[in-house]
């Protein structure tokens, strides 16, 4: 999957999407895709589920700087999230986060135990 993507995301995108995207001004310049990816947005709701969130510093496809941002949102409306962010790594982070998944998830699970 990887090797699909390319290391530049200007080439992933049509230069009026991709500038769009780049500058926020998506919600203009093409609506009607905004509002998909809008109403498809897990949002910021403030539902309190705890949220466990990977990212590549390399990722072509979502920013570092785009993930942080929304990563901020979310604790602003007192989400639990955790945020691993990974050197030399692109938009999939399945083997290079897999320990760091497990204990999450162990410690869920034990944190659920301890409160029963």
């Amino acid at each position: 999957m990887q090797s699909y993507y390319p290391w530049d995301a200007s080439l992933l995108f049509r230069p009026g999407f991709y500038s769009a995207l780049k500058s926020g001004t998506l919600h203009r310049a093409y609506p009607k895709v905004y509002a998909v990816l809008k109403e498809n947005s897990p949002g910021l709701s403030g539902h309190g589920i705890p949220a466990l969130i990977l990212q590549g510093k390399d990722d072509s496809v979502i920013s570092p700087e785009i993930q942080t941002r929304f990563v901020v949102s979310l604790r602003r409306m007192n989400s639990d999230v955790r945020y691993l962010m990974y050197d030399d790594t692109r938009h999939d982070t399945r083997a290079r986060s897999f320990a760091d998944v497990r204990t999450w998830i162990i410690d869920r699970i034990e944190g659920q135990r301890s409160t029963q």
